[in-house]
């Protein structure tokens, strides 16, 4: 998952367009099922098929929000009559389930919760579009992602064959070597450049300059 930072102006129109288009979807559907969202038992075919396409774009409208930092899940606390226990729901995959989540009329999780998620997000892909279209010429950033995509490989594949390496991937730890790894590749990235553009020579002689003058305070 790119985050959204280090996306070029391409998968940033991507994302926002994918967002805009959910949103329409999204809007379109519940207009259509009503003020109580239950689906009924036999839908009508333009329901069953903004359903379909909702699901298929679910999954990459949850990596898209959640590269904005924005989180998709909201703490729910059922009734007392059942139990009164807390809950964590994620609303997009829950969208469908609305009706189950209510607590009762004045208060529930609606589908406003969603559409104020999705806003939020085009807001965050709106607010980068310029810096996304400036990142895109800069040479360091395609550096730096390809460096990221070599230290989560291992993790990916992991993951692939079955095992949860959330916990391995958050732990300070492991978060440490890769600033650690992210800082070293960015440097040997500026040096690279440097070089390329013939100014390297320069640099080690005023860094050698700097070092001198600052051994002799």
């Amino acid at each position: 998952m790119v985050h959204y930072k280090s996306k070029t102006f391409f998968e940033n129109t991507h994302s926002l367009n994918k967002l805009i288009e959910f949103r329409r979807l999204v809007e379109k559907y519940f207009k259509m099922v009503g003020p109580n969202f239950k689906i009924p038992i036999i839908e009508h075919e333009e329901v069953s098929n903004l359903r379909m396409n909702i699901n298929n774009m679910i999954r990459s409208i949850e990596y898209i929000m959640l590269a904005a930092n924005i989180d998709t899940t909201i703490k729910y606390r059922a009734p007392l009559a059942r139990g009164g226990y807390v809950e964590t729901v994620c609303i997009l995959n829950n969208m469908f389930n609305l009706h189950l989540y209510r607590i009762s009329v004045q208060q529930s999780i609606s589908p406003q919760d969603i559409l104020d998620l999705i806003n939020r997000a085009i807001g965050v892909y709106s607010d980068d579009k310029i810096w996304s279209a400036i990142r895109t010429f800069n040479p360091i950033l395609y550096f730096i992602r390809f460096l990221e995509f070599m230290f989560n490989t291992p993790f990916s594949l992991l993951k692939n064959v079955g095992f949860n390496t959330q916990k391995i991937e958050n732990s300070f730890i492991v978060r440490i070597i890769k600033f650690i790894y992210l800082c070293v590749g960015f440097l040997v990235s500026v040096l690279t450049l440097l070089n390329l553009l013939g100014y390297l020579e320069i640099f080690k002689e005023d860094f050698k300059y700097f070092i001198q003058q600052y051994m002799s305070w």
